[in-house]
Parts: C-alpha cells; sequence; structure tokens
C-alpha cells in the first residue's frame, strides 16, 4: 500500500489531500496511507518548504498524531544517510520531528511503529480470544500439554494489555514484559528474551528483572 501512496502522489493536489486528511472523515488507515501521499507530494514539489504554510500543517498534523505516522517519520528521517547534499528535501524537517519523540522510543512506547491503529487493535483482539479459549488450562494442577498450559499463561499475562489497546488506552511495555517473565519463571518457558528484543537496545533498564543472568 506504501508504493501506491507514492505513486498517486502529486503536487498539484497537495491542498485536496489535506483537505480530506483534516476532514475528520477517515479511518486510521486511510490517514496513515494519505500522510505518505502527502509527504511524497512536498518531495516533488519544486516549492521552498520553508516558505509553504502548507509543510507545516503536516508537521503539526504528525506531531498531533504521532502515534499513528511514526514510522512515516521515521522512515523519511533516513537516519542512515549521513549525506545532507543526497538526503530526501524532508529529511531535516522530520528528523527534527523525530528526535522530539526520541524519548518515546527510549522507553518502548512504540514497540511496532510500522503497525497501524487497527492493526494493532486486531492483533490485541486475538490475544484477549485466546485468554478465553484457553481460561480452563491455567494454574499448576493443568496436565495437558505444556506448550497449551504455557500459551494460556502468556494470554493471560498480556489479556490487561490486550484490553488497553482495544480501548485506545496505553500500557507499560517492561511491565508487561515483567508479567511475562512470571510465566517464564512458573513453567520453564522463554518468552521473555524474545519480547526483550523489542525493547530499544540502547536503553540501559531495557532489561527486565526476570530475563537478567
Amino acid at each position: 500500500m506504501q508504493d501506491w501512496a507514492w505513486e498517486v502522489a502529486d503536487p498539484m493536489r497537495i491542498d485536496e489531500f489535506l483537505f480530506a486528511y483534516e476532514s475528520n472523515q477517515l479511518t486510521d488507515d486511510e490517514r496513515f496511507t494519505l500522510m505518505e501521499t502527502l509527504i511524497q507530494s512536498f518531495e516533488e514539489s519544486g516549492r521552498s518548504l520553508l516558505d509553504d504554510p502548507r509543510w507545516g500543517r503536516v508537521l503539526e498534523l504528525l506531531v498531533k498524531n504521532i502515534a499513528l505516522h511514526i514510522y512515516s517519520v521515521w522512515y523519511w528521517s533516513d537516519l542512515e544517510n549521513d549525506n545532507a547534499d543526497d538526503a530526501w528535501r524532508v529529511t531535516p524537517f522530520l528528523r527534527k520531528t523525530l528526535e522530539l519523540h526520541k524519548h518515546r522510543f527510549d522507553t518502548g512506547q512504540f514497540l511496532c511503529p510500522n503497525t497501524t491503529n487497527l492493526q494493532a487493535k486486531v492483533l490485541a483482539q486475538a490475544v484477549f480470544e485466546i485468554r478465553v479459549l484457553l481460561a480452563g488450562y491455567l494454574g499448576t494442577a493443568s496436565t495437558v500439554d505444556m506448550s497449551i498450559r504455557q500459551a494460556a499463561h502468556l494470554a493471560y499475562a498480556l489479556h490487561n494489555e490486550a484490553l488497553a489497546v482495544l480501548a485506545d488506552d496505553e500500557f507499560d511495555p517492561k511491565a508487561a514484559i515483567k508479567r511475562v517473565g512470571a510465566v517464564d519463571g512458573l513453567l520453564g518457558a522463554t518468552f521473555t528474551e524474545r519480547f526483550e528484543q523489542l525493547l530499544t537496545p540502547n536503553d540501559p533498564s531495557a532489561t527486565t528483572e526476570e530475563g537478567r543472568t
């Protein structure tokens, strides 16, 4: 979908794209795609971004809806490119936006920056459904296959976080992973190590107590 968003970009339609975005009639998926189209349209525009007030509106929309557009901000920041002469025109502006929200990466608030709100809710609903389906296999007295017991406890450990996502609320990723660690300790699983790989590797506090060796 992202390639399509770039292909339909058109500097002559920026006003139309902005009007559609600000109409409050689009879904999160549609706004995500339209923002990609807007950024590409400005990239192709021959007008100075500094002198175009519409670009300022786009930057404000990115900040206002940063949780939805963080992947776009990250992508267009082109952090691996150190050559300013070879960077996209929009890159210097979006790097500043990314820097403003760097702390949210450091605290794990964006575990999946390329996941839209709707996609996250689909996965959260799946976690909650699994928790309900496997509720009968909780506890140490269950005699079913260990993999089923581990799945039941993993879904139970994260079901409150799933409900938070469905309610458009936030949760603490580190606290969630700490509960996953409790499942490891109870049933001899090794989930924590894989979950901790989602946390920012440069964060010295990224490793939870259960995951320390």
